[in-house]
């Protein structure tokens, strides 16, 4: 039995006590935590630490003035018994996504002004995780990755809690110590987001210079601009609107270069013209002004979302695809021709589709579509395999089988929709490379005995079965199947699979 089972033996439910300590004094609960006190010794400091959250009421809550912690330990089993789950997973990403789903109930804590309870949910997941995380296969990089999750809702949580000098130091020192043991696994900057928001906290002079406007070419910093300054920011900005900060909020956006936030907040306050002008002064991106467009879009401001619109289509990615096709819809709606040949062509270019391509083979001039379909045909190369669906449906489209074909010979053989696409529609002209191809592919699952990605081969195998026999290949086929059965009937599961074709 691994470590993982074993701890998951220990870690049991407790029992429901409101029942049972609802009728007593204050003098009866008091004694009953110094019997529990002398019956689980702790050093006295560790006592004072859990103690501590009980002392004082914190900061109101929808709840009521004080804290009432949750229990962790549910939290840890669910954690422990997804880590154990993805132990038998060829890809852990789908523990971690679960995972990843109990670290985002931290949200519904913070958004009721609790963030002490959100800090107890994210110190059960870390904590479980850190125990465990060494036993699961590591070799995609996901169990890495997934402390990155983690680095970010420590700092939301911790920068949305009401810490006291003692408390960032504290834990400022246990993040240190958790740095240094990741250090030694190979984590790429383990909790380097919390640790810089515990360094700088909110009462940094430098931050609180930004926060009233007095905004210099380092931002929220009195030097050099530490290496997750974005990061943090992005962190910040969530808590300052959450809280209703909104003031602190575009002063500190601005100042951290945070330009989209920046501008969705000025139209959320209001400043509409002051948003459209800063924008077409400091975007860079089409992410931006899709952004923003949609922020005045749905302030009723429709003329200046189509100027900002005009703009973005200038602009550089990220987010040229995401503008140009919601700002072809947008144009249609608009009445904007020119604008909707704009945008769509702009799409196309970013993320090929057959759906903006027809719809310039209908806004387009008659005239000039010849060259135009020249054009965009000639751009699809440039992408490479990437957009392979979109490709792959302009191509077929066209009637260009050779292009599909010679696109779809790139593709790994887990882009299985894609492909079989390809070969469905080529089947007549192709079909000796629809069988070679199939068979092929399948081959290369089998033989890297991964029995997960069994089924997939068998559908390649089923198209390559069915190919051969409407081209009066069954003879040949039958051969081949009989010499997968010889090579892989040693393997039950797989024998039962090729039996059934």
């Amino acid at each position: 039995m691994n470590s993982l089972s074993k701890n998951n033996d220990s870690i049991r439910s407790t029992p429901n006590l409101d029942p049972l300590l609802a009728p007593l004094s204050r003098m009866e609960l008091q004694n009953l935590i110094r019997y529990v006190v002398i019956q689980q010794p702790k050093s006295k400091d560790s006592w004072e630490r859990e103690l501590a959250y009980y002392r004082e009421p914190i900061h109101p809550t929808k709840q009521g003035m004080y804290w009432v912690p949750v229990d962790p330990t549910p939290i840890r089993g669910k954690v422990v018994q997804l880590l154990e789950a993805g132990q038998h997973m060829p890809n852990i990403g789908q523990a971690l996504e679960s995972i990843g789903e109990i670290v985002q109930l931290m949200e519904g804590f913070l958004e009721r002004e609790d963030a002490r309870n959100a800090i107890v949910i994210v110190e059960a997941i870390t904590r479980t995780y850190l125990e465990h995380w060494t036993f699961l296969n590591r070799g995609n990089g996901e169990c890495f990755a997934f402390f990155r999750v983690l680095d970010l809702a420590w700092a939301e949580a911790l920068l949305s809690a009401d810490l006291s000098f003692a408390e960032q130091k504290e834990w400022s020192e246990k993040f240190y110590e958790w740095s240094r043991q990741l250090d030694q696994e190979f984590v790429d900057y383990p909790f380097a987001v919390t640790l810089l928001a515990l360094r700088q906290g909110w009462d940094d002079p430098a931050l609180q210079r930004v926060f009233v406007g007095e905004i210099s070419a380092i931002g929220a910093w009195d030097d050099e601009v530490p290496l997750h300054a974005d990061d943090l920011a992005q962190v910040r900005l969530r808590v300052l609107k959450r809280q209703g900060r909104y003031e602190e909020y575009i002063n500190f956006a601005m100042a951290e270069g945070q330009t989209k936030e920046f501008l969705v907040m000025l139209v959320q306050q209001g400043y509409l013209r002051q948003a459209v002008d800063e924008g077409l002064q400091w975007m860079y991106s089409a992410e931006q002004a899709l952004a923003l467009a949609q922020a005045l879009l749905s302030h009723n401001a429709k003329e200046a979302a189509m100027q900002i619109v005009k703009h973005g289509l200038t602009l550089r990615e990220p987010g040229r695809a995401e503008l140009g096709y919601w700002a072809m819809e947008k144009a249609v709606e608009w009445g904007q021709r020119n604008l909707a040949i704009k945008a769509a062509l702009f799409a196309f270019r970013a993320r090929p589709s057959l759906d903006a391509y027809k719809k310039l083979q209908i806004w387009v001039d008659e005239r000039e579509w010849t060259k135009t379909r020249e054009v965009l045909l000639s751009s699809l190369s440039i992408h490479g395999v990437r957009f392979a669906d979109g490709q792959i449906d302009v191509y077929l489209y066209e009637d260009l089988e050779g292009e599909a074909v010679e696109l779809a010979n790139g593709l790994g053989s887990f882009e299985f929709p894609v492909i079989a696409q390809v070969m469905e529609a080529v089947q007549k002209t192709h079909s000796h490379w629809v069988i070679q191809n199939a068979c092929s592919r399948a081959n290369n699952i089998l033989e890297s005995a991964h029995s997960h990605y069994y089924p997939q081969a068998i559908q390649w195998l089923q198209i390559a079965q069915r190919v051969s026999k409407e081209k009066h290949l069954i003879r040949k086929w039958k051969s081949y199947h009989a010499a997968l059965l010889h090579r892989y009937g040693h393997h039950q599961e797989l024998r039962t699979l090729l039996e059934h074709l």
